[in-house]
């Protein structure tokens, strides 16, 4: 028992140090996962606890991650696909921590809600600041004439916002006397989160804020009321930030309005391609993990137009065939199954409803993304998943969220 209190304890410390750490790099954030998810194995391993493996989407995430690693062992390169599908396994073992054991409590997670926030906001300041005067606190300047990079010195800034943004957002919501202080700041939050992700040069991240604010007002109108004055707010920032840099008018408009007006000459369009021949060539188990980038890279018929198809689906198809795609839709679908069985519970609670839309908007099929495997790419959406089934759980007391 006292072991399992102490690790417990050291997981939750590492829980909410995990956002700050995002500010050092992709390695420290890495490391914070990885040890929650060892802590809590071993655990669990130790008092031979298993209950938190019955949920689906437990099952379903396991299920997925046992075929990738079985697949690897007949990749082209075994031992770079092992490396690539066994570590794979910590992102699963993260969210089911933070779902199981870490989020135990209102007070827990309105202390992971601050830390959050508290960086969310830092990340934003940090980019605007980078924007007036061309680098940040840090001395990172920026990426190219238009793309922000805040401290990671490469141009991720405006997706690791907006992929932990909504949690902090729709709980300000929550805030709903007529106080003229709570107003302005409602206001500042939502300025500074656009400005900074519309400031970023990057187009999918603006594009899943804007998606992320229509879905809130989807699910529920009403908080139309609130958004009734932030979402103009939004979109005049957008237009001044747009309109008052050539820049980045050319990068939003003219380069945009290019890629659609001739998309399969364009990058993204030969991506596709790409992926298309790739798929067609292995459809049923794929070309092999972690094979993508070989195929596209050596050989008679090497395109060299991406590493991977900046898709998570095309990924998955791509590299794992459609057995790899049909377990990571039932992965995904195992979540949204668990989020409308619960609809009672957060169809009035604003820290799940951000929460939900935060996991949701990762799963629009037709965007651009970083890897499937990529760290700092996953680790967000793993973070927001585990704390949405943890709330779920602590509303419902309903362990087999």
């Amino acid at each position: 028992m006292i072991f399992y209190s102490y690790v417990k304890t050291a997981s939750q410390y590492l829980t909410l140090i995990l956002p700050v750490l995002i500010f050092f790099g992709k390695a420290p954030t890495d490391i914070a996962c990885s040890l929650i998810a060892l802590l809590f194995l071993s655990a669990h391993l130790v008092r031979k606890d298993f209950g938190w493996i019955k949920p689906l989407w437990v099952k379903a995430g396991l299920l997925l991650w046992g075929y990738l690693v079985l697949r690897s062992f007949y990749s082209p390169d075994v031992l770079a696909a092992l490396g690539r599908t066994i570590p794979w396994g910590r992102y699963l073992l993260f969210g089911v921590a933070l779902w199981y054991w870490v989020v135990d409590n209102e007070s827990f997670s309105r202390k992971l809600l601050f830390s959050v926030g508290v960086v969310t906001v830092a990340l934003a300041m940090d980019g605007l600041l980078q924007y007036v005067i061309g680098h940040d606190v840090f001395g990172y300047e920026k990426h190219g004439l238009y793309r922000l990079t805040g401290p990671f010195g490469s141009p991720r800034l405006g997706y690791v916002i907006t992929w932990i943004a909504f949690p902090v957002l729709v709980s300000c919501l929550k805030y709903s006397k007529d106080q003229s202080k709570i107003f302005a700041l409602k206001i500042i939050c939502f300025v500074l989160v656009a400005g900074a992700v519309i400031a970023s040069g990057d187009r999918t991240p603006m594009i899943l804020l804007f998606f992320g604010v229509g879905l809130v007002l989807f699910l529920h109108p009403v908080f139309r009321r609130h958004l009734i004055y932030i979402f103009p707010v939004m979109l005049v920032t957008l237009s001044i930030v747009v309109y008052s840099n050539p820049t980045l008018h050319g990068r939003y408009i003219d380069q945009t309005g290019k890629v659609f007006s001739a998309f399969w000459e364009s990058a993204y369009g030969k991506i596709v391609l790409d992926s298309k021949d790739i798929i067609i060539s292995n459809p049923i188990f794929g070309v092999g993990i972690r094979q993508y980038r070989v195929v596209t890279t050596e050989g008679n018929n090497a395109r060299l137009h991406a590493f991977h198809p900046h898709n998570f689906y095309l990924e998955m198809w791509a590299e794992a065939g459609i057995v790899g795609l049909f377990l990571l839709l039932l992965l995904f679908c195992s979540w949204i199954v668990v989020f409308f069985k619960n609809y009672q519970l957060w169809k009035m609670d604003h820290l799940i409803l951000g929460l939900i839309v935060g996991v949701t908007i990762r799963l629009w099929p037709i965007i651009a993304n970083p890897s499937f495997y990529a760290s700092w790419n996953v680790i967000p959406l793993w973070l927001l998943l585990g704390w949405t089934m943890a709330e779920l759980k602590l509303k419902s007391c309903n362990d087999l969220i």
